[in-house]
């Protein structure tokens, strides 16, 4: 380990924007949770005034994190600083991007080998399954998801999102008697993902920062796959993603992830045809 360098075997990044009362419940739980772990936290706060800094400022020393405040370019520039920042100051062997708005409920940890992303079992308030996020990659439904999106065609759009569920649906039947096991997926949630200390390497940097805001976890997943990072879908680790944080104060936000969608299919396609 180099000098300076200090020791911890989970590294938190947590990307924040004005809402200052889910960080503290995050960083509550992950307390809780990590009490008997090595563990160090980094609050990267998306500046958006004076006095919100000086509050997510505030609240990470308290807490003991690390903060940084870095312009509002969105969650994979945000996430990228903030994975930037735990190679330089951190000898870790796992990283996890959380949003501030989850709260980790569970956390048995099994891992598949050295280098991977790990996806917990993620419930909304009202208890909606977000991972797998997709179950496997359908060419087929890529193609009718992005018509539908290039050409404001709902029906269209609507049937390449029903062929993605029912592939999610078969797949999480199919292991539902894996008695809390890890198995292989595609794509995770983006709102808390773990990855190993391998997987940041291989993957540098890890998110692409021409997306603002959404689809980040569609060009992760091509990326990891190509690189051979496995993904794995972990039920015995359990988060609640609350969704109320940041969301609130997007404008426009279906336009939003219209746009970022578009941009991250053409890149999958172009990524296929040079592979």
């Amino acid at each position: 380990m180099n000098a300076g360098v200090e020791k911890a075997k989970y590294i938190f990044v947590i990307l924040c924007y004005r809402n200052v009362k889910d960080l503290l419940e995050c960083l509550k739980a992950i307390r809780k949770v990590f009490a008997s772990e090595s563990y160090r936290c980094i609050v990267v706060d998306s500046h958006y005034d004076d006095a919100t800094d000086l509050q997510f400022e505030t609240v990470a020393k308290d807490e003991g994190c690390d903060f940084i405040c870095v312009e509002n370019r969105g969650y994979s520039y945000g996430n990228n600083v903030g994975i930037s920042h735990a190679l330089a100051k951190y000898d870790f062997e796992y990283l996890i991007v959380c949003n501030p708005d989850t709260e980790i409920k569970k956390f048995d940890f099994k891992p598949n080998g050295s280098i991977g992303i790990y996806a917990p079992d993620i419930r909304t308030l009202r208890g909606k399954r977000q991972n797998p996020m997709l179950f496997r990659r359908c060419g087929i439904a890529d193609r009718l998801i992005y018509f539908g999106l290039l050409h404001r065609v709902t029906p269209i759009l609507y049937l390449g999102l029903m062929i993605n569920k029912i592939i999610r649906y078969v797949g999480l039947r199919l292991n539902a008697s894996s008695h809390g096991m890890a198995w292989q997926i595609y794509q995770p949630h983006g709102s808390f993902i773990i990855f190993s200390r391998e997987a940041i390497n291989a993957l540098q940097p890890v998110f692409d920062e021409s997306l603002f805001l959404f689809a980040e976890e569609g060009l992760l997943a091509c990326r990891a796959k190509q690189a051979g990072v496995s993904v794995w879908y972990c039920p015995s680790i359990q988060v609640l993603h609350k969704e109320d944080g940041s969301m609130g104060y997007i404008q426009n936000i279906s336009e939003q992830s219209r746009e970022s969608n578009l941009v991250a299919y053409e890149k999958i396609f172009d990524s296929k045809r040079n592979a």
